[in-house]
């Protein structure tokens, strides 16, 4: 078991991939802790400084709605986070114990959390994770408490890489298939599903399939909570609707404005025993954060372009299109607009980005293109990555080892793979072009068209170039 200088541990409460959680006392005072421990090495741990600037914003928040934060430690291994510790059960364990919320209870619950999520967004924080798991009542009270800030980022530290968003809550901004920025809007979007669930008994969306539940956050529309619970006042339906929208424009802009509609909806409960039919949502909604729209003007015509080209490439063509400019005129926001589209015809998209500084490293941006796939591709159920695979391998028939030798990632893909026979320079070539087409081969099929954007091409080495035109 871990030790941590100053903390005595008691019991392991939880072991994941990343995280372990203990029950300890601190020793200096005997007060109970929790102790979350993000299990990393910390020397290639490029998000190091923005944890240690998260948490210390934390650190000065008092709420009653938050776990307070005690201490940060950091190790070569990893980074602890210590939070006070209460009894209770997060809602997950209760929903799991097939406990039933009434209306005020959930009201009860929002409104504590919403209040929590002000006081974390007012340090220009994005919890990213508001999750039944990261939500807890304390015991024998009504008190609610946001316990989690695992993958807490700043407004100004926006990146999606290496977060392990539960893909049941995430936000449209967060399947990174928006060509939107992921602000404090998104956890209320997190809020919505957890709201809709306490009420509904179900999630909004459901599927064990990775691109659905994408699709379906970005392009599909919830079942109204009151046409599944007949308790359930329109308004409060509303209320959640509004909290789902797709556009973060049209969602609740604070938490503060969600939080007036509920304390108003739980007034009325008290008063009349009812809440009303049209009571008007966002009234006392607050504007504090300027937020220019993130959407694309004057491209109509490019986009069509790029759409048609997607569309003839779904069809079973192989296309190939330039996008040219000069710098910051939003080529890869065009490029990204395909995203939308791609989810719904169940696509793949990887990209790789040269850099001027990194011509002598040749294939740079596609074998940051191959290794993002693989990442995809192992965040699938298990039959999925096993059937992918075994395509794979049978499309390498037997050189699997020549990407494998540039992207070690590959091996943790398809395994340990036979030893290639040394060739002269210009065979070697081929056999690694004749890899790369079949890496993309596996990937591409009618019911999965594949995209792969190579960004910045004007920074490409002569043997990329190459390989595109062998493509």
């Amino acid at each position: 078991m871990h030790s941590f200088d100053g903390y005595s541990i008691q019991e392991q409460l939880q072991h994941s991939r990343n995280k372990l959680v203990f029950k300890g006392v601190r020793e200096s005072n005997n007060k109970p802790v929790i102790l979350k421990y993000y299990q990393t090495d910390t020397s290639k741990y490029t998000n190091l400084p923005h944890i240690k600037n998260t948490v210390t914003c934390l650190h000065n928040i008092v709420s009653p709605y938050l776990a307070s934060i005690d201490d940060l430690m950091f190790s070569e291994e990893g980074v602890a986070v210590i939070l006070e510790y209460f009894p209770g059960k997060s809602l997950q364990a209760l929903l799991d114990d097939q406990h039933i919320f009434s209306l005020p209870q959930v009201l009860n619950i929002i409104e504590q959390v919403s209040a929590g999520l002000e006081a974390i967004h007012s340090k220009k924080i994005v919890h990213q994770a508001i999750t039944p798991n990261n939500i807890a009542l304390i015991a024998n009270t009504d008190e609610a408490k946001i316990i989690d800030f695992g993958i807490s980022q700043t407004f100004y530290h926006q990146s999606q890489a290496d977060q392990l968003v539960n893909l049941l809550y995430m936000s449209p901004e967060q399947t990174g298939r928006m060509n939107r920025s992921i602000d404090r809007r998104s956890d209320l979007y997190s809020l919505g599903i957890v709201f809709y669930q306490l009420l509904t008994g179900q999630l909004p969306f459901q599927s064990s399939d990775l691109l659905e539940l994408i699709h379906a956050h970005i392009a599909q529309q919830p079942k109204p909570p009151h046409e599944l619970n007949s308790a359930v006042p329109l308004t409060v339906s509303n209320i959640i609707l509004k909290l789902l929208n797709k556009e973060a424009e049209h969602r609740y802009q604070s938490a503060n404005g969600l939080n007036a509609d509920i304390r108003t909806c739980l007034e009325q409960l008290e008063q009349n025993g009812n809440i009303a039919d049209n009571l008007e949502l966002g009234k006392l909604d607050s504007h504090s954060q300027f937020h220019i729209p993130e959407k694309l003007y004057g491209r109509s015509h490019e986009i069509q372009q790029l759409l048609n080209t997607f569309e003839a490439s779904a069809a079973g063509s192989f296309k190939t299109i330039l996008v040219g400019g000069y710098s910051g005129v939003g080529k890869s926001a065009l490029i990204n607009e395909i995203q939308k589209p791609l989810v719904a015809k169940r696509g793949l998209y990887t990209s790789g980005k040269y850099d001027q500084f990194k011509k002598a490293q040749p294939y740079s941006a596609i074998i940051q293109a191959f290794a993002d796939m693989v990442r995809q591709i192992l965040a699938k159920p298990k039959s999925h990555i096993e059937d992918s695979a075994n395509t794979l391998r049978n499309e390498f028939k037997g050189e699997g080892q020549c990407l494998i030798d540039v992207l070690p990632i590959l091996e943790t893909f398809i395994g340990k793979q036979s030893p290639l026979p040394e060739l002269n320079s210009v065979e070697t070539l081929a056999r690694f072009n004749r890899s790369s087409a079949a890496f993309i081969r596996a990937f591409s099929s009618p019911a999965h068209p594949f995209i792969l954007f190579l960004d910045d091409l004007q920074w490409a080495d002569l043997a990329s170039l190459n390989l595109i035109d062998h493509l």
